[in-house]
């Protein structure tokens, strides 16, 4: 078990002889999800890697999106299986209310979402950069899981996985002006020098979730920061274009 500041945590679990992170309130018996790190010995952005993810969660039926870093949203079922595994279609988040079909996506810095509604049994991935949260990527959740499956933000059961926290991400001003279009974010943005700022992402995505009304009780983050860990995770910040990414997959039981 891994207990971070805050006291939150993410269990470690073993399948295969591979090591992965799960969230301690997502530990359920109608929801399976895992979240790689860079010990699993595969590369995630090729179809290769995918496919040894799916044979270690023994299933043929997996979806990874190509990701834009935006705010696109896919509900995915049985039938997206014909897209390939990432090949043909774009998004940054997927929903879906059928069982036992993983949904995946690909991370380095960027925040992986879980978003789960136990009573409508319904299940979000999401993959939130900078500027899919500027774009408001997690609120969009929320509303596309309310229009797809009836779901109320009371009901859901959010984790945010491992991304690089305040202590590392530093923008610059054109960057800071796309977050103080929203004034409430204004508090999340800290100066480092005349021309840099650190902005706080994880407590923005907490902050308009639970505004939105998402419990608190009901949120886990995973508060170590990709930049800071990189013995454990990937970061595109800290290692540049060779860092390889990890996962965040979850399917409905």
């Amino acid at each position: 078990m891994v207990d971070q500041s805050g006291g939150q945590k993410l269990i470690i679990s073993e399948r295969k002889g591979f090591t992965f992170f799960q969230f301690e309130q997502l530990l359920l018996p109608r929801l399976d999800h895992l979240v790689t790190n860079r010990f699993f010995p595969f590369d995630l952005t090729q179809l290769e890697g995918k496919n040894k993810l799916a044979e270690i969660l023994n299933t043929d039926e997996i979806i990874f999106p190509r990701q834009v870093h935006g705010s696109n949203l896919r509900l995915v079922d049985r039938a997206s299986l014909s897209w390939g595994r990432g090949a043909n279609f774009f998004a940054d988040g997927l929903l879906t209310a059928e069982k036992r079909l993983y949904l995946g996506i690909l991370v380095a810095d960027c925040f992986p979402l879980l978003f789960f509604d136990p009573e409508k049994q319904a299940l979000s991935v999401v993959h939130a950069g900078w500027r899919g949260i500027w774009q408001g990527i997690h609120l969009k959740t929320l509303g596309k899981m309310q229009l797809f499956f009836g779901s109320t933000p009371s009901s859901l059961i959010v984790g945010i996985g491992p991304g690089i926290g305040k202590c590392c991400f530093e923008v610059r001003q054109e960057v800071k002006e796309y977050f103080e279009q929203v004034p409430a974010r204004a508090n999340y943005i800290f100066p480092v020098s005349q021309n840099q700022w650190k902005v706080d992402l994880p407590g923005i995505l907490v902050r308009e979730l639970v505004e939105a009304g998402v419990r608190r009780g009901q949120i886990e983050i995973f508060p170590a920061c990709t930049s800071c860990h990189t013995q454990t995770f990937y970061s595109f910040r800290k290692e540049g274009p060779k860092a390889k990414r990890f996962a965040l997959v979850a399917a409905l039981q």
